[in-house]
């Protein structure tokens, strides 16, 4: 594992396995509370993406991006259900980068505000992969 890239929400580093002829990309996510900080992550992102280093290459992204993707992520959704500024920049850059979201087993939730009223509960982390990722992973 080698570190090629680090900023303040973003760590990205270069994997070969043993074994295996071809690297791949891991990008480790903790990303900033105000949806205003987050933008500086989706530029970071959308420069990976687009770097000449990363093309036809596998990509992972995970962690905590501290943003739902969509509405059913969040406990009160339902009650308003608008689209924040937030949620849909992170959708933009996850259809921009050609991202799937990866399933997962467990809680639905892996944030919670820890409130007795007015309890917030949301999924803020989960893994990425591009195309080429998902093929072979």
């Amino acid at each position: 594992m080698t570190p090629v890239y680090k900023s303040g929400q973003m760590i990205t580093c270069s994997v070969l396995l043993q074994g295996e002829s071809e690297e791949f990309f891991c990008s480790f996510i903790y990303a900033l509370n105000t949806v205003e900080e987050r933008k500086e992550l989706w530029v970071d992102m959308r420069n990976h993406n687009e770097a000449l280093m990363f093309k036809n290459k596998k990509w992972m992204i995970l962690g905590d991006y501290n943003e739902i993707l969509d509405g059913s992520r969040h406990s009160a959704f339902e009650s308003s259900p608008r689209l924040p500024m937030g949620m849909r920049d992170f959708q933009e850059v996850v259809r921009d980068c050609k991202l799937n979201d990866m399933g997962y087993q467990g809680p639905q939730f892996t944030w919670c505000n820890k409130r007795e009223e007015g309890l917030i509960c949301k999924k803020l982390d989960r893994v990425l992969l591009d195309d080429v990722a998902l093929l072979r992973f």
